[in-house]
């Protein structure tokens, strides 16, 4: 009996062909929906294998059926399946078909990529649906009511359309827990978002925000929050209030400070506040040490790296390129369990030997920076996959580059590399599956 299920779910699961009986309605509803999306041009899905049994093709890759427990659901029509999700991508749909309203088990329907213009008021029909996505609709200029109909809603993209509203009644959606309006033409959001108690990840990235939204304040049970690219400027104190933050992203968003209160996002394990105009590296960010990736990137002016950086134990991923440094910070090296490390256009000339400590390190990026040799002390760190030393002053590459062999690529490109140095890696056993990039 066992061995029969994992058969059945792997069934499902995987890219097999797999006659699935749904029932009438079910049925119906995605034979209206097949002719919507022109099914005599789209044959990786039999909509019309056996019409008599109900049944589908389960080999279609925009649709996704569970079985039906007949201890705890009455199966209409002897249906075994049921459509749970349905995805429409780069369908050319115009117009959404109404049948969808049928799929009343739908958990979760997308429309990635496609022309329409508006919802249907049926789909308010589908209450169960937990995930809905509209990705890319330019048709899409407003956000439509019966959005805010959809009660069990969990998760909302509604990305990359012309978007300029959000209504008052999106409050209704008190079981929201994960909001995507990425760029869309949003400048303020309402007054009524900040009764979405459960919303726990919002995406305002790439909109006309010129101020930090306050009607989000209350929303203190966030964890992720992304408003990079937008014109902030400054940053409200209050923004220590989101003690669950796990994940925060302020990049991009013209600020010259930080407020100090972000020290009091102890959860948080990723922040992003690289492409602003930050005159100095907070210090205070070192207090959160349970980051893993941290961006301060393209600011064009930090000229140094505090020493109280290494209270930051946990750091995987550390990005400080497009800045003002000359020296390594040797501090960096305290931070034994870097993954990546990128100090690319900067004015850095060498490495200390300190750096052996990074022995997890597998990426390294220094490209444009004062390097007039190549680094030996990296040749130590033998997990390395990627190095990124392009835009120096490098003639030659010492033989230990042979110990790591694990690398995977090796960038040397706009470097002055002798004939000797790439026939060395050219011919070399030991590097023979790693892309090596120079000029000629």
């Amino acid at each position: 009996m066992k061995i029969s299920l994992l058969s059945l779910i792997l069934f499902i699961a995987l890219p097999f062909s797999i006659k699935a009986q749904v029932s009438e309605q079910e049925y119906k509803a995605l034979v209206a929906i097949h002719k919507v999306i022109d099914g005599e041009k789209r044959k990786s899905w039999d909509i019309t294998q056996d019409p008599k049994n109900n049944t589908v093709n389960s080999t279609w890759w925009g649709i996704k059926l569970d079985t039906i427990k007949s201890s705890t659901i009455n199966s209409p029509q002897n249906a075994k399946f049921r459509v749970v999700e349905l995805e429409f991508y780069r369908n050319e749909l115009k117009t959404v078909p109404v049948e969808i309203s049928w799929l009343i088990h739908l958990k979760k329907l997308s429309f990635p990529h496609n022309w329409i213009d508006d919802l249907p008021a049926e789909l308010a029909n589908l209450d169960k649906l937990e995930e809905l996505e509209i990705d890319d609709n330019y048709g899409l200029k407003h956000f439509p009511n019966v959005i805010t109909k959809l009660k069990n809603l969990k998760v909302l993209k509604f990305t990359d359309s012309w978007l300029t509203k959000i209504p008052k009644e999106i409050e209704n959606l008190n079981m929201l827990q994960e909001l995507d309006v990425s760029q869309n033409k949003l400048k303020k959001l309402p007054k009524n978002i900040s009764k979405l108690s459960n919303l726990e990840s919002l995406n305002l990235y790439h909109n006309k925000f010129t101020s930090f939204p306050k009607q989000i304040a209350t929303l203190t049970n966030l964890k992720e929050l992304n408003l990079s690219m937008n014109e902030l400027e400054i940053i409200p104190s209050f923004i220590g209030n989101y003690r669950e933050m796990r994940v925060l992203n302020i990049s991009a968003t013209r600020l010259t400070e930080i407020p100090d209160t972000l020290s009091s996002l102890l959860k948080v394990e990723e922040l992003d506040i690289g492409f602003n105009r930050l005159k100095e590296f907070p210090v205070f960010i070192t207090k959160l040490t349970k980051l893993k990736k941290l961006d301060v990137s393209a600011t064009h002016t930090i000229s140094k790296i505090p020493s109280q950086i290494s209270a930051l134990k946990n750091l995987e991923e550390l990005n400080v390129s497009s800045n003002k440094l000359y020296n390594f910070p040797e501090e960096v090296t305290h931070l034994t369990k870097l993954k990546k490390l990128d100090l690319s256009f900067n004015s850095i000339s060498d490495i200390p030997s300190s750096i052996k400590n990074l022995k997890d390190l597998e990426s390294l990026d220094i490209a444009v920076n004062q390097f007039s040799s190549f680094p030996e002390e990296i040749t130590l760190l033998n997990k390395l996959e990627y190095i990124h030393v392009a835009s120096n002053s490098i003639k030659t590459i010492p033989s230990s580059i042979e110990k790591l062999t694990n690398l995977e690529q090796l960038n040397c490109r706009k470097n002055p590399l002798s004939a000797e140095t790439i026939k060395m890696i050219e011919e070399s056993k030991v590097l023979k599956y790693m892309t090596f990039l120079y000029d000629d």
